[in-house]
């Protein structure tokens, strides 16, 4: 008898991963619109959270239906004009998030040479500089796109999380805040911000903007910080209980392991933690990976061989 295909290797074979990759630009696009434009015709901030909840409902709807794979459509498009700026930059996204990474800023580079004025094309750049340890540019890239766009929620976000990872952590602290002006409910810029205090020996005060970014987008992201930040608080129960919880959520939705590697080594399990970024590598679950070279939570794994090889792979692209 054959052997039935796992549901992984079905879901690849079908190409949803592709489809995963597309729904995500597609949905970041509209969050910045919600979050840019929304404001500039006063309509209401339940409209803009509206848009959001809707995109995360409709993830799972987008890989049923089988969406066109962005790239195929990035290609076409550039093929009848390689002039347009935005689909350059969107492929540069693409390219990041497949973790070709130097290629990804080549193109973020172009879509900025055809269009110097474009926010997000400056903002993506911004993270795409980051990944690859060149904190300058990064910063540079981040005060370029708020000068463009001084009122984009993820735009002052990010650049909080570039500050961050380039260790300057009063400026991520501001930074982090102004985010949290615009929007005190943007769950992003709270566990920036939890990330930030955690680094300044601030723990409590980290927990507790971990605890809001959960509440307030149950993102196992938040979750794996919480149960990492608990263990260094020394709280070891409640940081396995967060792994309880991830577990049970894996269940129902994605988590990446990302966000389980970092409670593994909050309590103190190192190749446990690395197995699990080696696993989201193996199975091409990009989610975060792009950023392990310069991620302050992963410090405590920087000189062990399994990661420094993890790292180069990464960065030398895919």
């Amino acid at each position: 008898m054959n052997e039935k295909p796992s549901f992984f290797a079905e879901l690849k074979r079908r190409n949803v991963y592709k489809v995963a990759v597309a729904y995500a630009v597609i949905a970041w696009l509209l969050i910045q619109v919600a979050t840019q434009v929304f404001p500039f015709l006063e309509i209401p901030n339940w409209v803009v959270r509206l848009v959001i909840a809707l995109v995360v409902i409709g993830f799972p709807i987008a890989l049923v239906i089988a969406i066109p794979p962005a790239r195929a459509a990035l290609k076409k498009a550039l093929e009848l004009d390689d002039s347009l700026a935005e689909a350059h930059a969107s492929s540069g996204l693409l390219d990041q998030i497949e973790l070709h990474l130097e290629q990804g800023n080549s193109e973020l580079e172009r879509a900025i040479h055809l269009k110097p004025n474009y926010a997000t094309a400056h903002h993506w750049l911004m993270l795409g500089y980051l990944t690859l340890g060149h904190f300058d540019p990064a910063i540079a890239e981040g005060k370029r796109a708020l000068e463009l766009d001084p009122l984009s929620l993820i735009i002052n976000a990010d650049f909080a999380w570039t500050y961050f990872c380039a260790r300057r952590f009063d400026e991520a602290e501001r930074q982090a805040g102004k985010a949290l002006e615009i929007d005190p409910q943007f769950f992003l810029a709270r566990y920036y911000l939890g990330e930030v205090l955690q680094f300044k020996g601030r723990r409590a005060d980290a927990i507790s903007e971990y605890r809001k970014a959960f509440d307030l987008n149950s993102d196992p992201y938040s979750l794996g910080m919480l149960g990492r930040a608990y263990a260094q608080n020394g709280q070891k129960n409640e940081a396995q209980k967060v792994l309880g919880q991830l577990s049970d959520l894996a269940k129902s939705r994605y988590v990446a392991p990302y966000a389980i590697a970092l409670v593994y080594l909050g309590l103190g399990e190192k190749e446990r933690a690395i197995d699990e970024l080696e696993r989201a590598y193996q199975k091409g679950e990009t989610n975060y990976l792009f950023v392990v070279k310069v991620d302050p939570m992963l410090d405590d794994v920087r000189g062990n061989p399994r990661f420094d090889a993890l790292v180069q792979k990464i960065v030398a692209g895919k």
